[in-house]
């Protein structure tokens, strides 16, 4: 076989980087795609002189059935079908999961939760347009156990609002139009950290595309508007300031553009005036962050 002359070579690569690529959710009527999140957290909390050190780790699985999917919208049937957290804490560990001893409260509202079916519209952009029957997951959540505390705290975390966030955050690096190897463009958009809103502010890049895959990288800043608050358990909390840094790369299946694989990392500080019956008391966080979302429908054992 001859070898390809320089001239070829160059032509190829001249092709490559010229030619542009059109990034949208372009999902199958009747297929069920997957994400699994794992979130892992080191916070550092520092209050009236004292500093107290903890670690987290969440695991959100859920399943997208693809009801009906048109040129700009998709009706999906969504369900959670695996829920995890671990927390240690002052020499304390908790670890709570939806496939674990459905003796232990927060394992039974987890389960409860798994496999309980509603509707999300999303865009093809990854922008969510509407959330239907999201009161049958909380139904279910409450008659797992009803009247009890940790139920309203599971609602909180685990709300409809949530879950829109979870999706936007897995697919706010699409382009807002067809993009070349090497070109960048801003994305923008907002999710939630107890209760406050946080202003993601986001430069991606297309980085390559070979064989199957999109790369795409991005870097920016996180920023919550100072002034807001907070509740928890009959403590106010005012912020005086949050701001942070992420990045991370993003790799989408080309035919479909549903998310392979996604790697980030963070951080976020923290001031906080937190108000307790009149008594005001500072308190200074530190939370580092590593964000992993794969296709996968559940953790592996």
């Amino acid at each position: 076989m001859k070898k390809l002359s320089t001239f070829t070579v160059l032509f190829l690569a001249i092709v490559t980087f010229s030619q542009t690529y059109n990034i949208s959710l372009n999902l199958k009527k009747g297929e069920t795609y997957h994400t699994l999140n794992d979130i892992k957290m080191n916070m550092l909390q520092k209050v009236m002189g004292q500093e107290i050190p903890m670690k987290m780790n969440m695991m959100l699985g859920l399943s997208f059935n693809v009801l009906d999917s048109q040129k700009d919208v998709c009706n999906l049937e969504a369900k959670y079908s695996y829920l995890g957290t671990n927390v240690s804490m002052m020499g304390q560990d908790y670890m709570m999961a939806s496939d674990a001893d459905l003796s232990i409260p927060p394992n039974k509202l987890m389960a409860a939760m798994v496999n309980v079916p509603f509707t999300m519209k999303v865009k093809s952009n990854g922008d969510v347009l509407e959330v239907v029957g999201y009161e049958k997951v909380l139904e279910a959540m409450k008659n797992a156990l009803p009247d009890s505390p940790s139920a309203k705290e599971f609602e909180k975390s685990y709300s409809k609002e949530q879950i829109s966030q979870n999706f936007k955050s897995t697919f706010f690096a699409i382009p807002p139009k067809p993009v070349k190897i090497g070109e960048t463009w801003n994305a923008v958009f907002v999710s939630k950290n107890n209760d406050i809103d946080i202003s993601n502010n986001m430069t991606c890049k297309l980085e390559a595309v070979e064989g199957d895959v999109y790369k795409i990288s991005y870097v920016g800043d996180l920023i919550a508007k100072e002034g807001t608050s907070m509740e928890r358990e009959g403590m106010k909390m005012n912020v005086k300031k949050m701001d942070g840094k992420m990045s991370g790369t993003l790799q989408l299946d080309k035919k479909s553009s549903w998310v392979k694989n996604s790697d980030n990392s963070g951080s976020l500080n923290m001031e906080i005036d937190a108000d307790i019956n009149g008594t005001k008391m500072p308190m200074e966080s530190k939370i580092d962050m590593a964000y992993k979302t794969t296709n996968e429908p559940a953790p592996k054992k």
